[in-house]
């Protein structure tokens, strides 16, 4: 809840600035890219890259579904 919390208060800061250009695309482009693969990194210690991290990411919705 706090991360959602954060993120609404970030999102409301920005206002009309992500509406502007392409900040709308490369916010989307953190949040569901680079800013989870910051935090696993930083968590596990294992560098990895967005690529690497997007596949770990996929393994983890398969192995939920099952």
């Amino acid at each position: 809840m706090m991360i959602l919390e954060a993120l609404s208060d970030t999102i409301n800061d920005l206002g009309e600035e992500l509406q502007e250009d392409n900040n709308l695309t490369e916010f989307f482009h953190a949040l569901s890219n680079l800013a989870p693969t910051m935090i696993y990194c930083e968590i596990t210690g294992n560098p990895t890259n967005v690529l690497q991290f997007n596949h770990l990411a996929n393994q983890l919705i398969y192995q939920n579904k099952k």
